[in-house]
């Protein structure tokens, strides 16, 4: 066997690995101001070209093109496996980005069907320079669980259990979501296919075993749930490179409790060792740094912290690349894991983990009239929202309100006003410009 094939050293060979992928892709589209996400470079000359439905625009748009043209996409695109890894695949496209048209030139409601009309609205949004959500890449919080559940082939098994007796109005929208889940399974099968040649190949017999372990695990997951640490990473790590491909979506989960059965089925039925868990989860961190929460309560307000939550934690502090970790303060929580995060966070400086406060969270969404049960169940998924699994669809980090652009319209409007020595009267007008463009005006009835 290769000692010098260690967690230890594999972790280095692909954190450099990402490193240099990264300057890649920086030389190929210079300045990158979002995440560094998990996506690779593609290989060289390798075109994909979607099928538009509106010709002037150069768009696609409905469920039924959306799901052929991703479908598409999955059954060419590149397959990567990388041998040091525990989890195979990357990505490297963002299908919402490949419709070619001019953002900045085109209307604003051009990423939706040209019969959805809102050029009423445009009059408002440019005098506030609002970003509204309309026709957005949706940021929706997916519930992991029903993946985990069922496998590839469970879900797919699920949907044409429900188009075949789905009625007229509804067929178009599960015959894009049978297209979907056909192309991932395509990418799946085609990467096995590349795994297990690379496994005849190899002679180094460490890296045979990995690519063996890699191999089945995704070939059982292809068709049946997972039952292990490396199969439920391997799951989460495909839908996760699907659903950046699909539309840069990068929701995660309650990370440590989604993995917390798995790793304490591996280690009492399989020997699994923390060291070998942590990396397992340190190459799902790698893959792309889609948003997780650790810690915090359980619907009833109990802490969930685990082994597995420290070890989420350690394996971002050993990968010391792009991670999106936030760590749910409360009450109730552990706090040596409360302070094991700040630890990591001062001494690596990646800004990972942050830090999510309970108390107003939950108290602000019980406002709206919902229970606190319901309310420790919103995550943290986001940069900068919070959501329920599965169930909340929020435009959260998606629409912009310029509160400067706002207050320099009031601002304005008031120096045309008497009594411009009174303060109230100069937030009276910025409260009724803050209300003007958050109603929902009719067509034809805009008076700002």
């Amino acid at each position: 066997m290769n000692n010098n094939y260690t967690f230890d050293s594999r972790l280095i060979a692909l954190r450099e690995k990402k490193m240099a992928q990264t300057h890649k892709k920086l030389e190929l589209n210079g300045y990158m101001d979002e995440d560094d996400y998990g996506s690779v470079p593609p290989p060289e000359g390798f075109e994909f070209i979607p099928e538009f439905n509106d010709k002037i625009n150069n768009t696609f748009y409905g469920a039924k093109l959306w799901g052929k043209n991703f479908r598409a996409l999955m059954e060419s695109h590149p397959v990567y496996v990388d041998p040091n890894d525990a989890l195979a695949g990357r990505w490297m496209f963002i299908l919402q980005r490949l419709r070619p048209f001019d953002s900045a030139t085109s209307v604003n409601n051009m990423e939706m069907a040209p019969e959805f009309d809102y050029s009423h609205l445009k009059p408002v949004q440019e005098k506030y320079s609002l970003m509204p959500g309309i026709g957005k890449m949706h940021h929706f919080a997916p519930d992991i669980h029903i993946g985990l559940e069922l496998g590839w082939g469970g879900l797919l098994e699920k949907v044409r259990h429900y188009q075949a007796r789905c009625t007229p109005d509804q067929e178009e929208f599960y015959r894009a979501e049978e297209d979907v889940l056909i192309g991932i399974c395509d990418w799946i099968k085609r990467t096995i296919s590349v795994i297990r040649d690379l496994e005849v190949a190899e002679s180094d017999l460490a890296k045979k075993e990995n690519l063996r372990l890699m191999g089945e695990a995704n070939e059982w997951i292809l068709s049946n749930p997972p039952r292990n640490l490396r199969e439920a990473t391997q799951m989460i790590a495909w839908f996760n490179m699907a659903s950046r491909t699909f539309n840069r979506a990068g929701a995660g989960c309650q990370l440590d409790e989604m993995l917390r059965p798995y790793y304490e089925y591996d280690k009492r039925v399989n020997g699994l060792t923390d060291e070998e868990a942590m990396f397992i989860i340190a190459c799902l961190l790698l893959v792309d740094p889609h948003y997780y929460q650790i810690g915090g309560p359980d619907r009833n307000g109990k802490d969930v912290t685990s082994s597995m939550s420290y070890l989420i934690l350690e394996a971002a502090h050993a990968l010391k690349s792009s991670a999106n970790l936030t760590i749910r303060v409360h009450d109730g929580m552990d706090e040596r894991l409360f302070e094991r995060g700040l630890e990591i966070l001062f001494t690596d400086k990646k800004a990972y983990p942050r830090f999510s406060g309970d108390k107003a969270l939950v108290n602000g969404f019980m406002k709206n009239n919902y229970s606190a049960e319901l309310a420790r169940e919103r995550i943290a998924v986001g940069c900068n929202w919070m959501s329920l699994p599965g169930v909340e669809y929020t435009l959260n980090d998606l629409v912009k309100v310029n509160f400067a652009k706002v207050f320099e319209v009031a601002f304005n409007e008031y120096q045309e006003t008497e009594h411009q020595e009174r303060t109230e009267g100069l937030f009276d007008l910025f409260e009724k410009h803050l209300g003007g463009f958050c109603t929902s005006p009719q067509k034809g009835s805009i008076q700002l």
